[in-house]
């Protein structure tokens, strides 16, 4: 178990702001060199990953449940 959770933490690293308010915590800001955020394809008005027609097929697939029940 050691072993284990020694190998999937090795990324687990990186630096935390927080703010501290009455009792309460916030996170403000987050860094790390294995984040997988990457702001050069985090933009769904550009880029090659995202396609604006696949919105249609997802929003459909989302609200299928929701339509079986309407039927039923």
């Amino acid at each position: 178990m050691d072993a284990f959770m020694q190998k999937i933490t090795e990324t687990t690293t990186g630096s935390l702001t927080l703010k501290l308010y009455k009792g309460s915590i916030t996170v403000t800001s987050r860094t790390s060199p294995f984040s997988l955020y990457r702001q050069d394809i985090s933009s769904f008005e550009s880029g090659q990953i995202y396609d604006q027609a696949d919105a249609a097929g997802f929003i459909r697939l989302y609200g299928l449940p929701m339509r079986v029940r309407a039927m039923l």
